[in-house]
């Protein structure tokens, strides 16, 4: 099957608002991105190869070590795709002239859902309230955008809340002496969003799409419990998966 030039744009796109970067350069420029879900890396090389011309590889990262603050550190790959003019000419929707991240308006207005499903695969997340002691009260479904300026995430959240229909607001938090930001997605429209995106997520990554409440909610969807049910029961959840 065919895709536009939109339709790509807003695959990298959706990378590229999450954990890809763009390099250096001048004339060219590659674009990286890595996970220790290769089945995630996998998919966008698929993609890469079935719909555009660009040259790119998987390599292994890194194996699984202990860093110097005594943090087992997983399996990690990479995913490139060598330089091309194409990313160059992205650039500057994606980065300032610092080298500051940004969202721009042009990007989301051509973010389409699968792209915005690699942005919440990258950076999305649910908190499980209670979890540690055994009694899950509450789900919060965060985007992490803590590499990003308030005026950036307010544009996101317009678009998250406008386009596609989900409500959203933005949460302070305190991370070393410092004030960052992050969306949270409204639970009772993350339902609809996970029931609209899971046809994109990779099988690794599908345990960010279930909210585990130990008792259930009166507001959920059949079709979300549906979908929530067949996901716990598959073997594809990864407990121990961070962003």
């Amino acid at each position: 099957m065919h895709k536009t030039h939109t339709e790509v744009r807003s695959f990298y796109s959706g990378l590229i608002l999450g954990d890809a970067t763009i390099d250096n350069g001048v004339s060219k420029r590659a674009l990286r991105i890595s996970s220790i879900n290769k089945d995630f890396l996998d998919y966008v090389k698929a993609f890469t190869d079935s719909y555009t011309p660009f040259k790119n590889y998987i390599r292994l990262l890194y194996k699984p070590y202990t860093d110097g603050n005594g943090v087992n550190r997983k399996e990690t790959y990479e995913f490139v795709i060598k330089a091309h003019p194409y990313f160059r000419k992205l650039y500057p929707y994606f980065y300032n002239d610092y080298r500051k991240r940004i969202i721009s308006n042009v990007t989301l207005q051509k973010l389409d859902l699968q792209g915005f499903a690699n942005w919440y695969m990258s950076d999305g997340y649910v908190c499980q309230v209670g979890k540690a002691k055994g009694f899950i009260k509450d789900c919060r479904v965060d985007l992490c955008t803590d590499r990003y300026s308030l005026d950036n995430i307010n544009k996101a959240v317009k678009y998250i809340t406008n386009v596609l229909g989900y409500r959203a607001n933005i949460i302070k938090r305190k991370a070393n002496n410092k004030y960052m930001y992050r969306i949270r997605i409204n639970v009772i429209d993350a339902q609809r969003m996970f029931l609209d995106i899971d046809k994109f997520v990779v099988p690794s990554m599908k345990y960010k799409l279930i909210m585990p409440y130990s008792k259930e909610k009166s507001w959920m969807l059949p079709e979300y419990k549906s979908l929530m049910s067949n996901l716990i029961s598959a073997s594809t959840i990864n407990e121990n998966s961070m962003i």
